[in-house]
Order: structure tokens, then C-alpha cells, then sequence
């Protein structure tokens, strides 16, 4: 009775695995598949159970089943099996990367069997895919932005890349040369406002850490002394469980010097219009002045 029970329970255990199973004799005959491995593939138990493996080569191109054949056989010499990737297709033709490895299943020391676990790795090599893609268009758009952008990590948040743009903005011999620095490496001891630069950079970069980004305008210095306005945003990535941040940095010289022509155009243009307000009101003092001295004669 308590053998019959531990069988039941190990039926329960085979077919609640995530992984597809698949047993196999010696003859090439399915003697057992579970749960999983019906759901991976789209099968009805009777598809399966009963049927000689060989009959399933269909759903493997050649490339796949080479693999599989010479998987089978290390396994039958005691070779080690590790997991190996195959292509394969549903029932219903759809395509789908697994993972599979085998193992023997021995009795008093005889092999009666082989045990294939097969792990269904479509969505993973898919993401992997897509992350890959994803990188490789930001590395272009790294590489090729007009404005310079850097990476600085924890704890010392230093730069740990930048762009050639970076390189060229801050008059850098090489990214290398570039990467040994920090914020505050790249910018006069002060700011404006009086307040020391280390300071105020790493407010930035706390307040940055905590909101996810934060935009500012900053006056950096470059390697060779020049000091130049700039506006900078930091922005927070979160990749693989690791937090740093992306540096933007865009030289508002021009911007600032076109500025400060407006603002001089303007007080020019106001103190223009005062002078000829006050001639305005100097020739009407000097009518009514006329028009007295005619009437008094």
C-alpha cells in the first residue's frame, strides 16, 4: 500500500515539473511523457506514449536531429550530458527553440532507458534577441550623438565611457584619459552662485538618483582650463539589477552669448526710447514756453 502511494505521488511530482519530460527505452519507444512536455508541444497523451521516438524526427530539421542523435549516443557510453539547443516545431508547425539533456535511467546497474528533459527557450532567446537589438542601436546612437554623453557609477561616480562627442567637447586626449575623471574633475572649483562644484554635483546626482532624472544648467570646465555654460541632464538606467547614470551634456555658449546680445539690443533699445521721450517732453515744455511769451506780447 505505502509503495502503491509513493508511486501515485511520484506520478503527481513527474507531471507538476516545469520542465518536459520524455522516457525513453533502449528500443526507441516513448514510455512515459509529462504534463509539460504536452503543453511545449501542442501533443495528446496517445501522440506520444507508445510511439517509437524515430517516428517524431518531423518535427526536427536535420541540423537539430544530428544533435540529438549524438547526444543519445555519448548518453549510451556514460558521457556526461550537457544541456544542448535544438529547433523543433509544434504540433501546429510553430517554431520553438528547446534546451534539452539526457540522462540514463539504470536498473541494478543495467540501462533500461533514457530520461530527456526539455526546456521550451523561445521567449528567452527571443528577449535575448530584442536586448541585443536594443543595445547595439543605443551604442549608434552613442557613438554617433552630436551631444556628449557619459556614464558615471557608484559609489565613486566617476565616468566610466563617454562618447566622442565627450572627447571632443571637454578637449580630452582619449576616452581612456576622459574615464579617470568626475563631475567635478571637469569643472571650475566654484559654481556662480559661489557654491562649491563637488558639492553641488553630488546633490545632482543624489536628486537624479531619487527622481529618476534632473536637468540643469552647470558651468564645466574643459581639460585645457576653458571654462563654457552648458545644460546637463541626468538620467537614471536601471540594467540587470545595476543603477548609474546617463550624463548629457550640450555647450550653451551660443546660447548664452545670443542672450546676452538681446538683453543688451533691449537696454539699448530702452534707453533710446527714454532719450527720446525726455526730447518728446522737452520740445512740449518749450511750445508752452512760446505760446506764453505770445500771448504776454
Amino acid at each position: 500500500m505505502a509503495s502503491h502511494e509513493l508511486l501515485e505521488n511520484l506520478d503527481l511530482v513527474f507531471d507538476r515539473l516545469n520542465d518536459g519530460l520524455l522516457l525513453i527505452e533502449l528500443n526507441g519507444q516513448i514510455v512515459k511523457v509529462n504534463e509539460a512536455l504536452l503543453k511545449m508541444g501542442g501533443y495528446k497523451r496517445e501522440d506520444l506514449e507508445g510511439k517509437n521516438a524515430m517516428k517524431l524526427i518531423k518535427i526536427f530539421p536535420p541540423a537539430s536531429l544530428k544533435k540529438i542523435v549524438g547526444s543519445f549516443a555519448d548518453a549510451m557510453k556514460g558521457v556526461p550530458s550537457d544541456r544542448y539547443a535544438i529547433e523543433a516545431k509544434t504540433i501546429k508547425g510553430e517554431a520553438r527553440v528547446l534546451e534539452l539533456s539526457n540522462s540514463l535511467i539504470k536498473k541494478q546497474g543495467r540501462t533500461i532507458g533514457v530520461a530527456v528533459s526539455i526546456r521550451d527557450v523561445t521567449n528567452k532567446i527571443n528577449l535575448e534577441g530584442q536586448l541585443k537589438t536594443s543595445e547595439e542601436r543605443y551604442k549608434i546612437l552613442f557613438e554617433s550623438s552630436r551631444d556628449a554623453i557619459m556614464l558615471l557609477e557608484p559609489p565613486s561616480w566617476k565616468f566610466t565611457s563617454a562618447n566622442p562627442a565627450t572627447i571632443q567637447l571637454f578637449n580630452a586626449k582619449s576616452q581612456k584619459d576622459f574615464v579617470s575623471l568626475g563631475p567635478w574633475d571637469v569643472s571650475p572649483e566654484k559654481q556662480p552662485n559661489g557654491k562649491l562644484s563637488a558639492n553641488l554635483a553630488k546633490e545632482a546626482i543624489d536628486k537624479a538618483m531619487a527622481d529618476g532624472s534632473y536637468s540643469f544648467e552647470w558651468v564645466h570646465k574643459k581639460i585645457s582650463g576653458e571654462e563654457f555654460p552648458a545644460m546637463v541632464l541626468l538620467t537614471r538606467m536601471d540594467v540587470g539589477g545595476q543603477q548609474f547614470l546617463q550624463a548629457m551634456v550640450r555647450d550653451i555658449s551660443k546660447q548664452k552669448e545670443a542672450e546676452a546680445n538681446l538683453a543688451k539690443r533691449l537696454a539699448d533699445l530702452e534707453r533710446l526710447n527714454r532719450l527720446m521721450v525726455g526730447r518728446e517732453l522737452k520740445m512740449i515744455e518749450l511750445k508752452k514756453e512760446l505760446e506764453k511769451q505770445k500771448k504776454s506780447t
